[in-house]
């Protein structure tokens, strides 16, 4: 039991990981929840694929609710979008997020209506596509979508 003990102890000091600390590495930064004052509520997701395209059109209405009073902004994140519209706030995109003003800003509580629309090309992560080819004539035509957060970016406008 010793040596075992021992092994795993020396496993976990040649990965970096500290005694005691969990399973994270003494070198990763620390990672937090976002400080949300508008929260989404409600997503209605309607998507058009093409899957030979590998493209999806989206349109996205979200009803946000505001956690406190005066709530100017929300921040959802969005990787290589395309045209992205919004309808019922302001918008300022990076490339990599959204930022949605609100004006006049939301009371405590008031919930808001929006709509987003942008199109998704040949994503990187989120949707997977699966159409023939030459080198594989048979296959399926489907495409999948991926909710985890780190990769729903690149299809879905969200917080994560």
């Amino acid at each position: 039991m010793n040596e075992h003990h021992a092994c795993c102890a020396h496993r976990r000091s040649a990965l970096g990981l500290a005694r005691g600390t969990g399973f994270a590495s003494t070198t990763a930064s620390a990672h937090y929840a976002p400080d949300v004052r508008v929260l989404p509520e409600h997503l209605d997701i309607h998507v058009a694929v093409d899957v030979d395209a590998r493209a999806l059109e989206v349109t996205l209405g979200v009803r946000v609710r505001a956690r406190v009073a005066q709530a100017t902004q929300l921040v959802l994140h969005g990787v290589d979008l395309v045209g992205v519209q919004a309808e019922g706030a302001s918008l300022r995109y990076t490339g990599t997020e959204l930022t949605l003003g609100f004006e006049p800003p939301l009371a405590r509580d008031e919930a808001r209506e929006l709509t987003l629309r942008y199109r998704v090309e040949s994503p990187k992560s989120g949707v997977l596509f699966s159409s023939p080819e030459p080198h594989r004539p048979d296959a399926p035509r489907y495409a999948v979508t991926d909710h985890e957060t780190e990769r729903a970016r690149h299809w879905l406008a969200c917080i994560d």
